[in-house]
């Protein structure tokens, strides 16, 4: 199967031109070829929404990858020395099935030389794609896989009908069963049926539920709820749906509730997992650009891959 990208608009590159403010868009370098990453960060786009709108979703995320670029690259950077390589966006050619095909495919050719690799939603049906890949290459390396997604949906939605934003981790529950640990964080109980909460249980996926973040520590229980899963050969992929977050911070999601994730938490988990383990991917998923307020979602989803990858 041949990958074919969308080149990123070189206007996104944004610099100040001054060398002693220099930003992420002074670093970051387009990139067609995978074979020759040279180990450095690697951002790739996902522009399609076709999965959220096959789940009732509010499309608009088709539009992210650019608005979360925009926002990315303005940002400072601590060193000169690191290069991003941006691969792109994938092609949106053929059915959605032959898309998450070419994206995993994508996936596991970046993870054979780049750490870590940021991908941008997009509808959360990625997440397959960048899980399947996640999986296969920590079985390659030696290392245990685990999946964090955080989430106010489970998003264990049979796919009878095909896949949709509701189905990556039923699909990938299915296909790699025993093979990988999911922690699923911030559920929302009023957003979640009852018979998917006790499927995915279980198949062993650890439940974190916001009700139970609101009556705790929040980062106290989320770091010993990873403690309970991780071990010193871990490696972690990190799944953001935005619609995860309270609408207060993140206005511009496919869905969004008033109580959330409080990005200051997730922050503090992912400074809590940098510390000890790597994250090897980072997926974020559902930001709708055409929703937002002051670019606040965007710059949230630029904040957090700026700290994942600095």
């Amino acid at each position: 199967m041949k990958l074919k990208f969308e080149s990123t608009d070189q206007s996104l590159f944004f610099s100040k031109n001054d060398p002693q403010d220099p930003r992420i868009g002074d670093i970051a370098v387009a990139k067609s070829d995978l074979a020759s990453l040279n180990n450095g960060p690697v951002i790739m786009g996902y522009p399609d929404d076709e999965g959220t709108k096959l789940n009732g979703g509010r499309v608009g995320s088709a539009l992210a990858p650019t608005e979360i670029r925009k926002q990315l690259y303005r940002l400072t950077i601590p060193q000169r020395d690191l290069i991003i390589h941006d691969v792109g966006n994938l092609s949106l050619e053929g059915s959605l099935l032959e898309r998450h095909d070419r994206a995993k495919l994508s996936c596991s050719e970046i993870l054979k030389s780049a750490a870590p690799l940021i991908t941008l939603g997009g509808s959360h049906d990625y997440a397959f794609s960048d899980g399947a890949a996640f999986i296969e290459h920590c079985e390659r390396s030696g290392l245990h896989p685990i999946i964090i997604n955080f989430d106010a949906h489970l998003d264990v939605r049979p796919n009878d009908s095909g896949p949709n934003s509701g189905t990556p981790f039923f699909r990938l529950l299915n296909e790699y069963a025993g093979r990988f640990d999911l922690l699923q964080i911030g559920i929302q109980p009023w957003c979640n049926s009852s018979v998917h909460l006790n499927w995915i249980k279980e198949r062993g996926a650890q439940i974190l539920a916001l009700e139970d973040l609101l009556h705790s520590d929040a980062f106290s229980t989320i770091s010993q709820f990873i403690l309970k899963t991780a071990r010193p050969t871990s490696s972690f992929f990190l799944s953001l749906d935005v619609d995860g977050f309270s609408s207060a911070f993140a206005p511009a999601a496919s869905q969004v509730f008033p109580i959330g994730l409080d990005p200051t938490t997730v922050l503090k988990a992912i400074y809590f997992i940098k510390a000890s383990w790597s994250i090897k991917l980072l997926g974020v998923y559902e930001l709708n650009p055409t929703y937002d307020v002051d670019f606040r979602t965007s710059k949230l989803a630029a904040t957090l891959i700026h700290q994942t990858v600095f």
